[in-house]
């Protein structure tokens, strides 16, 4: 690492660190959930960066072989080599200025500084691990697209860290501290946390024990690792190998709507394409929290965003064109004469399962972000008219407008080999989507500015006009695909 890099580096942690500092004295009532909230994305930080950074391992567990040391050796040795490293430098300066805000709280100091070894050390663990996993992924032939996306999230969580500097005292606090309390039950945020109780009047001890059990945790966590490439792994035995290759397939029950699921799932999980879509939903959160604090916008308001921007990208992004996606299925659909809506239907249903289980978690979160529990109501319906418009909106356009897409199997940025931007089938779907929300949106909007029962008609609004959209979207790509299937086998070979 070039000495330029290092400099920058310091000088953004100081700069950051500095700031954080700061508001001990200018804004000290919202100096702990900012010490809580900014430490937990650095300890994230040092998790991710060395993934997209890291290189193939020249200190590897294997090339030991045969020197006569044992993996418990080297799991102790291998770690004490980044103690000279950058990071280690980066994480003790970040924690020593950071820990000088609490100078001013009465026996705080020493649960900063105790506290802060414990953290030093987990942060250590973490860019071990993150090294060792983006060492693995350079090994994959598909690790390219995932360290990609793993940089966005990057750049997004490095956004985070310098919006303290913009924006408004007033309005970061509205942001901060319910976010903080939350991260503060964490063992992200916990050990950042544990100065603040001195000040409760609480003690901090239960926490800095708590802290040094994820240590040891994760300490078990990379012997394993090392005595698993230390040692190799065995020769799978026939059998396995043929539970192997069938994977998730030995579970799925037999008839036409479970096959199709299940190999639409599967494209899912290991198709590089829907990968990296799923790996990006986590920076649609973070822009939107820091574009609402740099921009000074009421906490309630920007709560608002994320969930549904995400279902949008869940259930529009990748299925509006999903027959050129999942091309390959195309022609077996066809020939084996499969109904249009079950092949519709079954494309829909992981992206469902996935997006109910972003509601499920997302909803709660905006809401306890947005520092109001009633924003679950107006959160669900437009969540549930941006997943359920997507998925239906998409089920119709992609059988009836698909345009060239990248070959199953491909990297997640690569180009499709034909031409043809498909633009106008992105516009007219992207337009239908947001029509299905419009209903939802509107009553929202009117429950803000006039409360009443305007939120229960968002939540009923929402569920409502995306059922519609959903079942009517399904049933005409269906028909779609049955009277355009010797187009569709057509345009999947020339794609």
């Amino acid at each position: 690492m070039s000495v330029v890099t290092a400099l920058v580096s310091i000088a953004i942690v100081v700069v950051v660190a500095g700031q954080i500092a700061g508001l001990a004295g200018a804004n000290d009532w919202i100096f702990r959930p900012a010490v809580t909230t900014a430490g937990s994305l650095v300890l994230l930080i040092a998790l991710l960066l060395p993934v997209v950074t890291a290189r193939d391992e020249s200190l590897h567990a294997r090339g030991f072989v045969g020197y006569g040391l044992t993996p418990g050796f080297l799991s102790l040795a291998l770690p004490l080599t980044d103690l000279l490293s950058l990071p280690a430098a980066l994480l003790v300066l970040y924690t020593v200025i950071v820990s000088s805000g609490w100078a001013a709280v009465p026996g705080a100091v020493g649960v900063a500084v105790v506290s802060g070894v414990v953290l030093v050390i987990l942060g250590l663990q973490l860019v071990r691990l993150g090294s060792t996993l983006g060492a693995w992924l350079i090994r994959r032939e598909h690790g390219t697209p995932v360290r990609v996306a793993v940089a966005l999230v990057l750049l997004a969580l490095a956004a985070l860290l310098l919006a303290p500097p913009l924006a408004d005292p007033r309005y970061l606090g509205a942001a901060l501290v319910p976010v903080g309390a939350f991260l503060a039950v964490t063992p992200f945020g916990a050990l950042w946390d544990a100065p603040g109780r001195i000040a409760d009047g609480s003690s901090p001890w239960g926490v800095i024990l708590i802290g040094i059990g994820v240590v040891a945790l994760l300490g078990v966590v990379w012997w394993f690792i090392i005595g698993r490439e230390f040692h190799g792994r065995r020769a799978p035995r026939s059998e396995e190998v043929v539970d192997d290759a069938l994977g998730a397939f030995r579970f799925v029950p037999s008839g036409r709507l479970a096959a199709i699921t299940a190999r639409s799932a599967a494209y899912w999980l290991r198709d590089p394409r829907y990968r990296v879509s799923l790996i990006v939903l986590p920076v649609i959160p973070l822009v939107t929290f820091v574009a609402g604090v740099v921009g000074k916008v009421p906490a309630e308001y920007f709560a608002l965003v994320p969930v549904p921007a995400m279902l949008v990208v869940l259930g529009w992004a990748t299925m509006h064109n999903d027959v050129a996606f999942d091309s390959s299925a195309v022609w077996s659909h066809v020939v084996a004469g499969v109904r249009g809506v079950w092949d519709r239907l079954g494309r829909a249903i992981p992206p469902f399962v996935i997006g109910l289980v972003l509601l499920a978690i997302g909803v709660p979160l905006s809401a306890l972000a947005g520092g109001d529990w009633a924003l679950v109501a107006p959160l669900i319906g437009l969540g549930s008219a941006a997943l359920l418009g997507g998925i239906g909106v998409s089920s119709a356009v992609s059988a009836r407008f698909p345009y060239a897409a990248p070959p199953p199997g491909a990297q997640g940025f690569e180009a499709p080999s034909s031409s043809g931007s498909g633009a106008g089938a992105q516009t007219l779907s992207f337009a239908a989507v947001l029509l299905v929300i419009a209903p939802a949106a509107t009553a929202t909007v009117l429950w803000l500015q006039q409360g009443g029962d305007w939120d229960t008609i968002a939540l009923l609004a929402g569920i409502g006009a995306g059922l519609i959209a959903a079942v009517l979207g399904i049933w005409l790509g269906g028909r779609s695909f049955e009277r355009r299937g010797p187009e569709l086998v057509a345009f999947s070979v020339r794609n």
